[in-house]
């Protein structure tokens, strides 16, 4: 049986990512559309490689603090780059290729899966989330409150931030290919043709 799937988001890491998301709309009528999309791309990567997103998605990294000794595979970011320890050790700043190593996963994370899945889960909430306001139809700001949208501006608003998941899931797989579906030296191939499925997005749009 699967394990259950633990959200990796929240509406907060959508505010100042996609344009005029505001706080008013709760992580309670955000998390149906964000399961939904997180829960495809879980079927469409390698088992293995879900779970090492899985424990990023999931940190709460630190900074590199001078004043902290380090212990081996310690994580700590530094300058928005996660590095592994080494070596016990302190004092030590990141870079450097005696105590720390770079981890690609996290640049995977933060360039390529979490803004897939922010805009993935923005455009599904646009097409359907109307319900959770009124019959009026999705606002200008996406917001349970403001003016409505008429179907021809809820048909463009959508396009638009499907087609820019879109551009970051594309990247993503083109990054996996480049790599040989090799991230820190972890191999993610699938290890049969029945472990992945092909997903793309398709969003309906509700005229209301």
């Amino acid at each position: 049986m699967a394990a259950e799937l633990v959200i990796w988001l929240n509406s907060s890491d959508f505010v100042d990512v996609v344009p005029q998301w505001t706080k008013g709309v709760s992580d309670e009528k955000l998390e149906p559309y964000l399961r939904e999309i997180q829960s495809k791309f879980r079927l469409s990567v390698p088992a293995a490689l879900y779970t090492s997103l899985n424990t990023v998605a999931r940190a709460n990294y630190k900074n590199w603090s001078r004043a902290k000794t380090y212990s081996i595979n310690d994580r700590v970011l530094w300058n928005n780059r996660l590095y592994s320890s080494l070596t016990s050790h302190s004092n030590s700043e990141p870079p450097n290729a005696t105590n720390w190593e770079e981890l690609d996963l996290w640049v995977v994370w933060r360039d390529y899966v979490k803004p897939f899945l922010i805009w993935s889960t923005a455009a599904m909430y646009c097409s359907f989330a109307d319900k959770h306001f009124s019959q009026e139809g999705t606002r200008r700001v996406i917001s349970p409150s403001t003016d409505p949208l008429t179907p021809e501006e809820l048909g463009d608003m959508v396009n638009k931030l499907q087609s820019t998941a879109d551009r970051y899931y594309l990247a993503f797989r083109e990054y996996m290919d480049d790599n040989s579906q090799t991230i820190d030296g972890t191999d993610y191939k699938a290890t049969s043709s029945d472990e992945v499925r092909d997903y793309k997005p398709k969003n309906r749009i509700r005229i209301v």
